[in-house]
């Protein structure tokens, strides 16, 4: 089942001018204020694990819960708001499609689960949040939306399985992944890929125990704790 999306640009103006004065808006402080928001509403807890948390270092983690005054420098990465720029993008973009009867189904954003594992003697839960849930024709199919600058190597494999993980925890009947570069628009459909309740306890296991710090070899250039981890790979 393929999503397909048609983009347009409607152009505003940023400053309205009223006799005199001028009134404006600082888009910087805006995307500011919303991932603040996002951050607050999603705060950690001890044995509460994110789908996010499973597919990075497990180190990360545990330094939020020691430092979260460093992720605070994470809100003004240019990066991460184009990437917040896209995700509200498309979601109007799915909405007005939706009104004008160009999207057939259900349009869900931002959907969130949640499943307990018992891993050895505790219970872990493990939470996750979707970009986009379609339902049609009896079938719920996830979208994962991602913005990255180039195409080359994509789909990256922490994203399917960030991907594959959600489609466990929300019972997806199918799930995509969707990245949005400069050169292309491009859609991978990963339903030859399902996960088990087998793999998401060794993944989480992994974890828990931290046996691979950090888990992927290109983390560390990205991580706010570098500076301070003595498994920092450079």
């Amino acid at each position: 089942m393929m999503l397909i999306l048609t983009i347009s640009f409607i152009s505003s103006p940023v400053f309205k001018f009223y006799g005199r004065f001028s009134v404006s808006f600082n888009l910087q402080d805006i995307l500011y204020k919303i991932r603040k928001l996002e951050q607050e509403k999603h705060r950690r807890e001890p044995n509460v694990y994110w789908i996010t948390d499973l597919i990075r270092c497990p180190l990360k983690r545990e330094y939020e819960f020691k430092y979260p005054e460093l992720l605070i420098g994470e809100i003004f990465e240019p990066r991460f708001l184009l990437g917040e720029l896209v995700h509200l993008g498309l979601r109007s973009t799915l909405l007005w499609a939706k009104e004008n009867k160009l999207l057939e189904g259900e349009i869900e954003a931002e959907v969130e689960g949640e499943k307990e594992l018992d891993i050895g003697d505790k219970k872990i839960s493990i939470k996750g949040r979707i970009d986009l849930i379609l339902t049609f024709n009896g079938k719920r199919i996830g979208y994962e939306v991602k913005y990255v600058r180039t195409d080359t190597g994509i789909p990256y494999e922490h994203h399917k399985l960030q991907a594959r993980l959600y489609q466990w925890l929300l019972n997806l009947d199918e799930v995509y992944l969707i990245y949005i570069t400069p050169e292309r628009v491009a859609e991978y459909n990963l339903n030859n890929e399902r996960i088990s309740d087998l793999d998401i306890i060794a993944i989480v296991r992994e974890q828990v125990i931290k046996t691979k710090v950090p888990r992927w070899p290109w983390e560390c250039r990205y991580c706010p704790f570098s500076v301070m981890c003595s498994y920092k790979k450079v």
